[in-house]
């Protein structure tokens, strides 16, 4: 399977279309090596997200404990676990299998 790397441009005032050789986004095809090594190094390279953060979210989006979040792009599931407790059911999806490996409840 052939795999390419799709980019966008942006200037302040048009965005282009992703592109490889003229096609756009309904050509690109995932690279599953994309993050391949990377899932070592996430914790020592990743800002921690801000301490209220949860709090703020149960504020402005009024939660309340019920309910279902997918967190899409979850890696070793920081925020995943930060939020849990706002919903009835939590679901953490990563492209990344070496990511989701080095999740850790507990954090």
């Amino acid at each position: 399977m052939s795999t390419r790397h799709a980019t966008s441009t942006c200037s302040s005032s048009v965005a282009e279309p992703m592109s490889a050789g003229g096609a756009g986004w309904q050509e690109w095809e995932w690279d599953e090596t994309l993050f391949t090594g990377a899932a070592p190094y996430y914790a020592q390279g990743r800002l921690p997200y801000a301490e209220g953060l949860a709090n703020a979210l149960r504020a402005s989006l009024a939660l309340d404990g019920r309910g279902r979040l997918l967190d899409v792009g979850c890696g070793p599931g920081v925020v995943t676990v930060q939020l849990a407790h706002l919903f009835d059911e939590v679901v953490g999806l990563d492209p990344d299998p070496d990511i989701v490996r080095i999740w850790k409840p507990e954090t």
